[in-house]
């Protein structure tokens, strides 16, 4: 149940990555052509009736101390908060970037979460120029992705077990009972149940989670890849665009049948212009925490 948890949740800031994002890999683009044409690649388009909500998390700066001053990234004991939170102030740093992809009209839902921070030139790299500009979605930090179902109210994500990734595997599902405020912009999860091996039991955001759950709506947004974040404007000179919002899924079996393979995501140039054919990344089948219904699955 900790393991399930922490994927829902704000994940473990105890770790710190590069710059560089350690979380995907190259795909040969003739590889994933190949794929493709034989049916092992099926994908998700987030498409007009996909809707972005986005969940920032802030903690309270550290006051300078013995320890502060010598380790800027010192882990002390501090209030999380939703950084948009006018009543927080500041100073203040970002510790993870959530994104809500909500679609009423297909009743589906896609939950990506980013990785953890490190310090660059004394910024916390949530605080860095790029991530000022909410309306880009960098790919370069994504970390976990958990895809779910929306219904009367309810988010659905059906968790499996990391070792086992059958598209059909289900170990435990988490519902999310949301609310939205069309005024305020904004969609907050009022209650959390988690049913594991038919035993359902109520988790209350308040009791467990801090700060609450509370996502806010984005009327646009670009999906895209960089990692010169020290850039707060987006031109073609800094950023990979994405040639459509689709996610690409390969399977074991043809379809969107069997075992997931990799999550990927095609780009409309080449990310490294050193190397050609490499238009495609992935990430790896244990960072989708919770399946898709693919196509050959329904």
């Amino acid at each position: 149940m900790n393991r399930i948890f922490l994927v829902l949740v704000t994940l473990s800031l105890a770790s710190c990555m590069t710059l560089k994002s350690k979380y995907f890999t190259y795909y040969n683009d003739s590889l994933f052509e190949q794929d493709r044409k034989q049916g092992y690649v099926d994908s998700i388009v987030l498409d007009k009736s996909y809707s972005l909500f986005v969940r920032e998390i802030c903690r309270k700066k550290p006051i300078a101390g013995f320890y502060t001053s010598r380790n800027p990234g010192y882990s002390a004991a501090v209030e999380k908060c939703d950084c948009q939170d006018p009543s927080i102030g500041y100073p203040k740093e970002r510790q993870e970037i959530q994104y809500l992809f909500v679609s009423k009209e297909r009743g589906q839902v896609v939950f990506i979460t980013t990785f953890p921070p490190a310090i660059l030139d004394g910024k916390m790299t949530y605080d860095m120029p790029m991530f000022d500009n909410d309306s880009f979605v960098n790919i370069n930090y994504f970390n976990t992705f958990l895809f779910g179902t929306l219904k009367n109210g309810v988010i659905s994500f059906s968790i499996r077990d990391p070792e086992r990734v059958r598209v059909d595997s289900r170990d435990a599902d988490f519902r999310w009972y949301i609310k939205e405020s069309v005024t305020d912009g904004y969609l907050e999860v009022s209650k959390i149940t988690l049913v594991e091996k038919k035993r359902a039991k109520v988790l209350l955001p308040s009791d467990i989670l801090k700060p609450e759950i509370r996502f806010h709506k984005k009327e646009r947004y670009t999906l895209g890849l960089s990692n010169k974040i020290e850039y707060k404007i987006i031109s073609t000179h800094n950023t990979v665009c994405l040639n459509d919002r689709k996610i690409f899924l390969t399977t074991s079996d043809k379809n969107g049948k069997g075992s997931v393979e990799n999550i990927s995501f095609r780009f409309n140039k080449d990310i490294d212009s050193s190397r050609t054919g490499s238009r495609t990344i992935f990430f790896s089948p244990f960072r989708i925490h919770a399946a898709p219904v693919l196509s050959g699955s329904r």
